[in-house]
């Protein structure tokens, strides 16, 4: 990316800001995995901020894992209160700063301003994405135990987990179409809506895993 950006292309619709010269220039950020902790004036983001992320979970939960087979309650406790601190952290951030609740297309454009602060504070930094890493390792424990689900949760569960999914797919829809919507809801929205998904995303898996033999109970 570092040396072939500026010779991918050419033309009036290629890249004119100054885009191709921070990822010239902070190639030792993105070798590092540390280009998300940086302002995105000052870094090459593109996509590369994901792998940063991925790196930097990844160099967590091996600590994590380790210490829990000693002091799993200790771990557990400091993995929700994380998990609950990062949503807090999000709301707050978009509820006092009035920043968008997602970057999404919407028919009232999010001015640049506020696109660079969402990108700046919320978007690529670690404790604010933490809620999917933390989600799936918290369920990563629920995969060692032995006990059944219930027939009434496996009846259950899948119909408000498809709620939950209605809710982060359309939730932002009268946004996006215009709609006035009090700050508070986007803030809850912009907090909630990726552990949501997560959670969906986790619960699915779970539930298939620990119900291998579901499909004889439907005959």
């Amino acid at each position: 990316m570092t040396f072939l950006y500026e010779r991918l292309s050419s033309g009036p619709i290629w890249m004119h800001d100054d885009l191709i010269a921070r990822c010239k220039h902070s190639w030792l950020k993105n070798i590092l995995f540390i280009n998300n902790f940086f302002s995105s004036h000052q870094t090459c983001l593109d996509g590369s901020y994901l792998y940063s992320l991925v790196v930097q979970f990844f160099l967590l939960l091996l600590p994590m894992l380790f210490i829990s087979k000693r002091y799993y309650t200790t771990v557990l406790a400091i993995a929700v209160s994380s998990l609950l601190a990062s949503i807090i952290y999000t709301f707050y951030e978009v509820s006092t700063t009035k920043l968008s609740p997602t970057l999404l297309l919407t028919a009232n454009p999010i001015s640049p301003e506020i696109y660079d602060t969402y990108i700046d504070l919320l978007y690529t930094k670690p404790w604010a994405r933490a809620p999917a890493f933390l989600i799936g390792f918290l369920f990563s424990f629920l995969f060692t135990g032995e006990s059944s689900i219930s027939n009434n949760l496996l009846l259950f569960a899948p119909l408000i987990l498809f709620l939950f999914g209605i809710f982060v797919i359309f939730g932002l829809y009268p946004y996006a179409i215009g709609t006035t919507i009090p700050q508070i809801f986007l803030a809850a929205y912009s907090a909630l809506h990726r552990p949501l998904w997560s959670f969906i995303i986790c619960s699915l898996i779970y539930l298939r895993y620990r119900n291998r033999n579901i499909d004889s109970y439907y005959k």
